[in-house]
């Protein structure tokens, strides 16, 4: 599929090898339903809520503002846990 390959990893758990996707507006219309698949993906605590890009922690809201190599960490809270991922 085309669009920009990130890959996601599981806020604080550095043994989570993290999941590989190509993300655009084509596949997720919106960014509710690129939530929704990675909930499917990702276990997390109180499902996918947050993404973050790293390493500075910048929170991402639009499906626009992922970068193409880039990694991010999904979160069901709203405070980042950098770990070594």
């Amino acid at each position: 599929r085309k669009g920009n390959l990130v890959r996601f990893y599981r806020n604080g758990d550095p043994h989570f090898k993290g999941v590989t996707t190509a993300v655009s507006q084509k596949q997720y219309a919106t960014f509710e339903t690129l939530l929704v698949w990675l909930n499917e993906k990702i276990n997390t605590s109180a499902g996918v809520k947050y993404i973050f890009q790293i390493p500075d922690g910048k929170e991402i809201r639009e499906i626009s503002d992922f970068i193409a190599g880039r990694s991010y960490v999904v979160s069901s809270v709203r405070k980042i846990k950098l770990v070594d991922y």
